[in-house]
Parts: C-alpha cells; structure tokens; sequence
C-alpha cells in the first residue's frame, strides 16, 4: 500500500487494517471440508491400492500359511508383521494428515470469519435492535359484561457508535496477532509493505506519521517495510538527531538502496532484454542515472528507436536520436516554467531548439549560444532562473560527453575497457553518477563530466571556464575567492615560486589607501612540484586549492588545545586496536594532505587517523591512507569545514570524516560523516553531543573507540 499524502492516524491504520483483513480472506479458509475430504480420497486411491495390493498380500500370505512346515511358518509371520506395520503405519499417517488437515481447516475459515468480521466492522456501522413483546388477556363474562384484559410491550434498540484510535490499534494487534501465529504454524511471516513515504509534503508531516503509526509496530512474526526516496532519507537524516530518533525508535533496521553500478545494469538488461550489444547495455545504463526504472525506459527507447527508423545496426545514429529527443523534451519542458518567461534571450534559444534549428548543429554549439546569453539579473545569481538556466547547462554538458562517448568508435573491446572498474570507478559509472547528480547539485554534476570526460581523454570546458564559472556568468569575488586570490600580490617569494601582478583599474569608491584594493587575482596555478619545493614554515601556514593558495589563520589556543585532546584519545584507541590486530596506525595534528595532484589539492586537517607511511621510501600522505580526518570548526571556517572540505574528502575517498564543535569549556559535538562510495558523497550518521545522558558513546568505525567527554575538556 502507498503512504497518503495527507491523512490522520486513524485513517490510516483503518486503511492498513483493512488491507490485512481482505489479504487473509482471500488467501486463507476458501476451501470447505468436502474439497479436504475429495482431496483425500484422491490420496487414499493413488496411494492405497498399490499399498493394500503389496503388504495386503502379504498379510494374506502370512495368514493362510501359517500352519504350514516351520520354515513357512517364520516366513509367514514375517510377512504379517512386515506388511501388518506397514499397512498401520500408512493408515494411522493418512488418519494423523486427515485429522490434521481438518484441524487447520478449522483454523483457517476461524480466521477468515475473524477477517470478515473486523472488515465488516471497519466498513460498516452496524445497528442492533432488540425486542419483545407479550399479550396477557383474561375474559370472564357474566351476564353483567365483567371482563380483564391486559398486555405489556418492551424494545431495546442499540447503535454501534465509530471506533477510537486506541481501539482500532488494539484490535488491529489482535488480528494480526491471530494471522501471524496463523503464518508461523504454517512456516510463513506476515509482510505488511507502505511504499512511497517521500509522498508525504513535508519532514515534519514524516516524523509526525511515524510517531502516530509506531503504535502497530512489534507484533511478533509482523514485519512492516517501508519505502522511502533517497531524497527523502537524506532529508531526514539532515534534520539533526530528534528525527533520527524517531526512525530508530520506530524502525529496526534502515537500508539504503544504492545506484545500480554498471555490471549490475548489465545482469539487469540481459535477464529482461534479448539482444542487446554491449554499447547499447552501457547508453542505457548512463542515461538512467543508476535507476532501475530508467535503465528499463532507456532500453524501450533504444529499442523502440531502432525499430522506428529501420536503423538497429547504425549505433550513432540511434544515440543522437535518443539524446536529441531527451534535449527536446527538456528544453520544452523548460520553457513553460513561469520563472524564465522574463528571459528573453533563452526563450529564444529554446525557441530555436523547438523549431529545429539545432538539429544538424552539435550540441556544443547550442551550450555556447545558451552560456553566452546574459542572465536577465546578474545581481541575483541564486534565483530561480539562474539555477534553472545551470540545470539547463550542466544538462547539455553531459548530454554533449554522451554523444561523444557513444559513437561510431566504440566497439566491444572498448566498452569492456572502459567498464574496468579495477582502479576506482568505471567510465559509465562516471557518467551515471553526474546523471544522478544532476537533481542534487548543478556544479557537482558540472565536475562528474568533466571528471569524465578526462577520464575518455576528451578535453574539459573546464579551463574556459576557469574565471567566468562553468555556466557562463561572471559572478562576484566571494570571501572564498578573495582568500584563494590573497597570496597573488606582488614581490612575494614563496621558495622558488615568483608571483608577478599586473595593476588592474578599479571603480569603487573605497579609499585609495583600502587594503581591498591591494588583493590581485594568483596568474598561474601552483604545481605539486612548486609545492613540494616551498619552504616548511610557508608550506604549514598554507592550503592549496585546485591550484590555488588559500592562507591558513592561526588556530586559538582553544582550537590547539581541542585538536591535541581529541587527537590523544584517538592515538590511545588506534594503539589499542593495533594491540588487537590491526594494521599500523598514525595519528598527527595539522598534517600535509594530498588529496590530488593535478590541479594540485592540499589540504591539512586538524586530526587525522590514517595507515602507516613507509618512511624509508619517503612516502607521502594521501587520501587512499586516511581513515579518519578531523575538522574543527571556528568562525572563519564554517563553511570551508562545513561544505568545501565535506565534498572534497568525500570526492577523495576518506571512508570517514568528522566536523568538532567547540565551546568555552571543551569540545560540544561530532558531527560523523561515512563515505557513500557509490555516489562518491558523504552520509551523515549521527551527530554525538556532550550533554546526552548516558553512559560515554562508543564508535565502532573507523576503529572501536570510546568517546570519554571528560578527556576531550580543557
């Protein structure tokens, strides 16, 4: 059954009652005794004769020669005893199954009367009327006409009056008490299934329909599954811990139903669809995004294409056809949206689209007409078309890397290399996860491809849009950018690296001698060489980002001082665990990062847990040895730690991440972060507080370890 939109309680317990009522009676008591006593009689016939004709016999033979010689007479009461158990063991068994059989029978139309009864109930408000009546008459006639004559009359009537929610709850407990003692008799469970709780608007409607429903949980032997979009779980997972709380209190169990990878798509496609190449299985499998539903829509399409035109055999062709039509439908779609119609530059690029005027263009050519059209408000750069307008970008970027990818080109040979996912992800796999990304985060999606396309060996729109965005709008210096720039100023020597600046005119109305006017944008990005050769005491105050510098404040004391404890109670733990063990374990404080070499990325987190380097070899600290990273949160960092560091370790592969927050007694909050490695993303799975009752929390990954708040105090 389907979660309600809008609904109360007791509606809907009602409506899951009487679902489990109409399932029992239709799968349970439908057949009557004469259909048991036919279907034993059948038994009896097929199974009895050639029984009674075999040891039959030989209890016969035994009784009519058991006064022969002495050698006939102990082969005789063999015989009889042989044949004798053997007859009384298949009649006594036949008599257990009958009585047995009858005995469920009974149970069984009991349940279903049970089922009829409470549907009845739940459907219906019965009325009872209950009456009596009596006459009592006497005549005793005399001449005079004396006479005694007397009658009495009663009536009950008594209406049913609806249900309460507790009342409903406890028959609803009863009854499915009754089925699933019924189902384990018989070797079965009772599945109760509600689909599609993402229905529900809001995430406070969500944990409230929980909270109200749990009421029906834990009957023994009932097991109820519920169904959620992955949207749905990751925005009650970010609502903090009192909504975590009510999935825990109300569900054993939550399971995440990951993206199909591309081998799964592939076992998917050829148990449904005969003959499929394998270019075919890998287009179907990146235009659906990792969904199942969509793999199965793409294949259709792909097949309804080829059958259309009378083309199975020119894969190009039917690719451009299919992604054409995607676009087409996109653009349309988009075009009735109330929040572009005051875009008059790309309603008349999607205009254009409409009418054909892209059609023998390649799409690059409709994403530089589409990025070259002003906004028509560059001063808001988060409005509704703005983002419309990225989607829509970000859609024809990825749209553009499948025609390329998918051509004439590629062969079998081809596709089985790029399906090799011995190294990290596989191509497809690449580009379903920006398809997938497209609903969550335009720029992420942006990166995929181009992550993507690299990996192909196609080049990247990426280094045209290194100033101006992916999405053609040049937007303000943001505090993140300014700080990216801060190092770019001029007769600074970093090691062996020279910065040199060109003056740029300004018009502002700052005073001339405003530190503002002294930030110029970094020329040339900074290479792993370059940085590896930066002196130590520069190397430490830094962080390197795509490339760029990003100057590191000085931690307080405060912030030292939380890093250095938390950093002592994980070294304890790691040294505990490799007592155990396991493999060689390192904690250290404000350490050098290497999450990627080109563009250079490092980062220096203020904790890390990670796998013992080979020091002899000199070997460097990367993100394939981290375990654990640490960031704890100060005022100017909030959202590097928060967002920029959130994605960028996750995009690394660090299996676990956690942001600290500190007050003026000690460390407050952990918020812990395990990486989804199909989506490459961070999952958020709990956030531990200081002030929580209880004894000290206990984590079990990446190592056991015991959070002992008294240890991590100033």
């Amino acid at each position: 059954m389907s979660a309600p939109v809008d609904y109360l309680a007791r509606d809907f317990v009602l409506h899951v009652f009487a679902a489990l009522c109409r399932s029992v009676a239709v799968k349970v008591g439908r057949r009557g005794l004469g259909r048991l006593l036919l279907g034993q009689l059948f038994i009896l016939i097929v199974f009895g004769i050639p029984v009674n004709a075999i040891f039959g016999g030989m209890v016969w033979f035994g009784l009519h020669n058991f006064s022969g010689s002495p050698a006939l007479q102990t082969l005789s009461a063999g015989a009889i005893v042989v044949g004798g158990s053997v007859l009384l063991l298949f009649y006594g068994s036949f008599g257990l199954d009958l009585v047995n059989r009858w005995w469920r029978l009974r149970a069984d139309r009991r349940l279903r009367r049970a089922a009829l009864r409470n549907l009845a109930r739940i459907r219906y408000l019965q009325t009872h009327t209950e009456s009596w009546s009596g006459t009592l008459k006497a005549s005793l006639g005399t001449k005079l006409g004396l006479g005694l004559d007397g009658q009495r009359s009663r009536g009950v009537s008594r209406a049913e009056q609806p249900l309460g929610y507790p009342e409903i709850v406890r028959l609803f407990r009863v009854f499915a008490s009754m089925t699933s003692a019924h189902a384990r008799r018989q070797g079965g469970h009772v599945l109760i299934g509600i689909d599609e709780l993402d229905k529900i608007s809001s995430a406070d409607q969500g944990e409230r329909f929980l909270n109200e429903i749990k009421s029906i949980f834990g009957v023994p032997g009932v097991y109820f599954l519920i169904t959620v979009s992955d949207d749905a779980l990751t925005a009650f997972e970010r609502r903090g811990i009192r909504l975590r709380d009510a999935f825990d209190s109300s569900l054993d169990e939550i399971l995440r139903v990951e993206l199909l990878s591309y081998q799964e798509s592939r076992r998917m496609l050829y148990r449904r669809v005969i003959g499929l190449s394998e270019p075919y299985v890998a287009l179907c499998h990146a235009l659906s995004g990792g969904l199942a539903r969509d793999l199965i829509r793409s294949a259709r399409h792909v097949i309804r294409s080829a059958t259309e035109h009378g083309k199975p055999d020119d894969f190009a062709l039917i690719v451009r056809r299919l992604i054409r039509d995607d676009v087409r439908r996109k653009t349309g779609a988009l075009s009735q949206i109330e929040a572009i119609r005051n875009d008059t530059a790309l309603l008349h690029v999607l205009h254009r689209i409409k009418v054909g005027y892209y059609a023998e263009k390649e799409l690059s050519d409709l994403l530089h007409d589409i990025r070259a059209t002003p906004p028509k408000n560059q001063r808001k750069p988060d409005s509704e078309a703005d983002l419309l307008r990225r989607e829509l970008i970000a859609f024809l970027y990825l749209s553009m890397t499948l025609e390329d990818v998918f051509n004439e080109h590629l062969d079998e040979d081809r596709v089985r290399a790029a399906a090799d996912d011995a190294h990290g992800q596989c191509l497809f796999d690449m580009l379903t996860s920006a398809r997938s990304a497209l609903g969550v985060n335009t720029e992420l999606a942006w990166r995929l491809t181009s992550e993507a396309r690299s990996a192909w060996g196609l080049d990247s729109w990426d280094g045209e849009a290194e100033w101006h965005g992916p999405f053609g709008v040049q937007p303000s210096p943001t505090p993140w950018q300014l700080r990216r720039r801060r190092f770019g100023t001029s007769d600074r020597r970093l090691g062996s690296v020279e910065w040199t600046v060109t003056r740029r005119s300004w018009m502002t109305a700052l005073p001339d001698d405003s530190w503002l006017l002294s930030i110029r944008p970094q020329p040339a990005r900074v290479t792993a060489e370059e940085y590896d050769a930066l002196p130590e005491e520069i190397a430490k105050a830094i962080e390197i980002v795509d490339g760029y510098v990003v100057y590191c404040a000085a931690p307080t004391p405060d912030h030292q001082t939380a890093g250095r404890r938390l950093a002592n109670l994980l070294e304890r733990h790691a040294r505990a665990a490799m007592s155990k063990g396991h493999e060689c374990l390192t904690v250290n404080n404000d350490v050098d990062l290497r999450l990627r070499d080109v563009p250079l990325l490092n980062r220096r987190p203020d904790v890390s847990l990670y796998r013992c380097l080979d020091r002899e070899r000199g070997e460097r600290l990367r993100a394939e040895h981290a375990l654990l990273v640490v960031e704890i949160v100060s005022p100017g960092s909030e959202t590097q730690d928060t967002t920029d560091k959130l994605g960028e370790y996750a995009k690394a592969g660090i299996p676990h991440y956690w942001i600290v927050r500190i007050d003026g007694t000690g460390i407050s909050a952990i918020e812990r972060y395990r990486l989804d490695r199909a989506a490459m993303l961070y999952k958020h799975i709990g956030t531990l507080m200081k002030d929580e009752p209880g004894e000290a929390p206990v984590v079990s990954n990446p190592i056991p370890i015991t959070l002992d708040w008294a240890e991590l105090q100033f």
